[in-house]
């Protein structure tokens, strides 16, 4: 499991005319936006708020600010087993003959390097109220996995895939690279919406140069304090949308 932070996240639509949706996560708060995972207890938070030590067994926030205000980031998990985390953007945006590019900066650090981070679309009919994550481990919050649901609405699902198990059909997952169970690391896989299963789609045909996770290499076993330009990552991806 690693630890992973995500300190910005800018997201733009062009319809007739261009929305732009803008999150730094540095703060004490992050308007429109719902954070959850599979277990009450291993919820994201905001470093720079009250409450930044996690969440207790009942989903309570306990704890002390970690950042300043203004330094904060976005802590998506804990180093422990099985979790599966999400921050859902509470808004609908996305429409027909549309295009969606989205700028994210992130870091990894701890563990042992699984699973790794998912961007995925849902559903606009879907909101905090009705939402779920999908199963733990390698198939990374949004696909199934043998005994437990894929993402309820799930439309496609981007995964920076530092482990390398989203990109194979083994664990009850459908299609992949291989379905041995073989790991395909640090590469960009997507897995379609639920009416397919979340089936896979493609991967990066070789892996990224370097890591994803930090350093390259080996990997952090603590955060680096501060984070600089040289140990956080960045994502562009844009999706168009023609007809649906």
């Amino acid at each position: 499991m690693l630890r992973l932070l995500c300190p910005l996240l800018t997201l733009n639509t062009a319809l007739s005319a261009q929305t732009t949706f803008s999150e730094s996560f540095t703060g004490s708060s992050a308007q429109g936006w719902v954070f959850g995972a599979n277990t009450g207890d291993n919820k994201p938070f905001l470093t720079a708020a009250t409450g930044a030590g996690g969440y207790d067994g009942a989903g309570n926030a306990i704890g002390a600010a970690i950042d300043t205000t203004g330094n904060g980031w976005l802590r998506l998990n804990s180093n422990t087993s099985n979790q599966s985390t999400f921050a859902l953007l509470d808004t609908e945006i996305f429409a027909a003959n549309a295009r969606i590019e989205i700028d994210m900066e992130y870091a990894f650090w701890n563990g042992s390097g699984a699973d790794g981070i998912t961007f995925f679309l849902i559903d606009g009919t879907k909101d905090s109220s009705t939402f779920t994550p999908g199963a733990y481990g390698g198939s990374m919050g949004y696909a199934q996995r043998t005994g437990e649901a894929g993402m309820p609405g799930g439309y496609l699902g981007f995964a920076l895939d530092n482990f390398g198990n989203y990109s194979n059909g083994s664990e009850g997952r459908v299609g992949g690279i291989t379905n041995d169970g073989t790991l395909y690391p640090n590469r960009i896989s997507v897995r379609g919406p639920e009416s397919s299963n979340y089936a896979y789609i493609a991967s990066n045909s070789t892996p990224l140069p370097g890591q994803m996770d930090f350093p390259q290499p080996p990997l952090a076993l603590i955060k680096p304090a501060p984070i600089t330009e040289l140990s956080k990552s960045s994502l562009t991806p844009i999706i168009s949308s023609p007809s649906r």
